[in-house]
């Protein structure tokens, strides 16, 4: 059964996930037209991490607990955030598994066994905007490896604004202590030895689109254990033709503490062409 928790949200109203958590909501007479505290539009569509531990609290992607007051905002009529504005939560699936704590404004999950997932969905007014899910992992991951492949980055001089180049996918897969794979952990990626010939390089999702218009994305969620980023590298103007190795590395955390990492040395080959081309 349900429970309804109060919730008090200031400029945004975090996910107060599992049970039903949330606070009677106030301003309910007033009208939208002419009252500026109340709601017009509601944004939630994310939490701060895509699953929780069983038997842990919400952590954010770096495995620090997290209040749930920040997740949530609410609008008024100017698009104005609206301050302390009462929000309720509902879980939608599965309310049995996940409390909230309202005195330390923390979701805890006290599923102990199987994979499920639930469903959080705020209300604000007559405001409902589509539940936010968040997997329950039951139990921690423990074990970070490489998915083989090979990977050579080439680097192709270009036009000087355009001396960059996207290399295959650094690939990994997470698993338990029983060699269990794990859906939902967030797997950081980074660099470890920038080489003297990279100006930068930068971790993306998807190589649909130009290099100069990726957005950096260091993060991936695990699907069935895997995880993986692309890489886009920058070589510094002038650089000349040669050969480098850029480091790279992907871990993970568990409450806040890296459990495991691996890392990968990339062999770097930058030659002149007339045009940027990537491989």
């Amino acid at each position: 059964m349900s429970s309804i928790l109060r919730a008090r949200s200031r400029a945004r109203h975090l996910l107060a996930p599992a049970l039903v958590l949330g606070a009677a909501l106030a301003a309910a007479c007033a009208e939208v037209g002419t009252d500026p505290d109340a709601p017009v539009s509601i944004e939630f569509n994310h939490l701060p991490s895509p699953s929780i531990l069983a038997g842990d609290t919400l952590r954010d992607l770096l495995g620090q607990a997290v209040h749930l007051r920040d997740s949530v905002f609410v609008f008024n009529r100017d698009n104005d955030t609206i301050v302390d504005f009462p929000t309720m939560f509902i879980a939608t699936v599965d309310t049995a598994r996940i409390k909230y704590d309202s005195a330390a404004d923390v979701l805890v999950s006290t599923a102990a066994t199987g994979l499920r997932n639930v469903g959080i969905q705020a209300q604000a007014g007559s405001l409902f905007p589509a539940a936010v899910p968040l997997a329950i992992v039951p139990t921690e991951p423990a074990v970070i490896d490489t998915v083989p492949a090979d990977s050579l980055l080439n680097i192709f001089f270009g036009t000087p604004s355009l001396l960059s180049v996207m290399l295959d996918e650094f690939a990994v897969q997470v698993t338990t202590a029983g060699d269990s794979t794990v859906t939902g952990w967030p797997v950081q990626f980074r660099v470890i030895a920038l080489p003297a010939s990279l100006d930068s390089v930068r971790f993306i999702a998807s190589t649909s689109d130009t290099l100069e218009r990726s957005r950096p994305s260091p993060f991936d969620t695990t699907q069935a254990g895997a995880a993986g980023r692309h890489i886009a590298a920058w070589a510094r103007s002038g650089q000349a033709d040669g050969t480098d190795t850029l480091v790279v590395e992907a871990l993970f955390r568990v409450r806040g503490v890296v459990v495991d990492s691996v890392r990968k040395s990339i062999p770097v080959v930058i030659k002149r062409t007339a045009t940027a081309t990537a491989p």
